[in-house]
């Protein structure tokens, strides 16, 4: 039986997730932190990391505009839904979640995405490319790893640079994924020691050595 019981309480237990517009990094941080839907109405530019603690489960709606900082980081246990869907939309440097943390991305573009002990990954229609890491989606000792819909590029010259790179997760799964990657010694997806790999067509693309490593 649920727990919620009354209108009052279905009012409680839904209140934290009203919209609030934001235009500012402070504005972001607190929607985000408290467990709201932050929509954003203008860039927002960090010259330091940006930071979202464990708390509620939260929504960023980027609405067409960016976020730049040296990375952003989804905390510890952290609920984060990141809704790109508006063309234009992107998240510049390193977006990086760990510790079991939930992270679900639904359209827009990154550069670089790192998780590390994440609970759930879950990312459809985005697009990811850079030329300066070694790879663009980096998921290591993950329980969940889950990509759709998605396409993946990495254009940097250093060997060994592959546009996904997943090592030790529990459960991966590619469906539909274009991947590249350019330099020597590189693949479109490097899979190392996950226990379930379930891959559902899609283009994986090496120009100097093997498609899926």
């Amino acid at each position: 039986m649920s727990s919620i019981e009354t209108l009052t309480d279905i009012t409680l237990a839904t209140s934290s997730f009203e919209e609030v517009e934001v235009s500012n990094l402070m504005g972001l941080q607190s929607a985000v932190n408290e467990g709201k839907i932050a929509v954003l109405t203008a860039d927002i530019t960090s010259e330091s990391r940006i930071y979202f603690k464990t708390g509620a489960p939260s929504t960023i709606k980027m609405n067409g505009h960016s976020i730049t900082a040296p990375y952003l980081h989804v905390g510890a246990g952290k609920d984060l839904t990141i809704d790109g869907s508006v063309q234009g939309s992107k998240i510049n440097n390193r977006l990086f979640a760990n510790w079991y943390a939930k992270l679900t991305l639904t359209g827009g573009s990154y550069d670089y995405i790192q998780l590390f002990k994440v609970r759930d990954f879950d990312a459809t229609d985005i697009t990811a490319q850079n030329s300066t890491q070694n790879y663009v989606l980096n998921a290591n000792n993950c329980l969940d790893v889950t990509l759709k819909n998605s396409n993946l590029t990495n254009s940097n010259t250093n060997s060994y640079s592959h546009a996904i790179n997943a090592s030790g997760n529990s459960k991966l799964t590619l469906d539909n994924v274009i991947a590249s990657a350019t330099s020597d010694y590189s693949s479109g997806a490097y899979i190392s020691e996950c226990a379930n790999v379930v891959i559902n067509g899609g283009t994986y693309t090496s120009a100097q050595h093997k498609d899926i490593w």
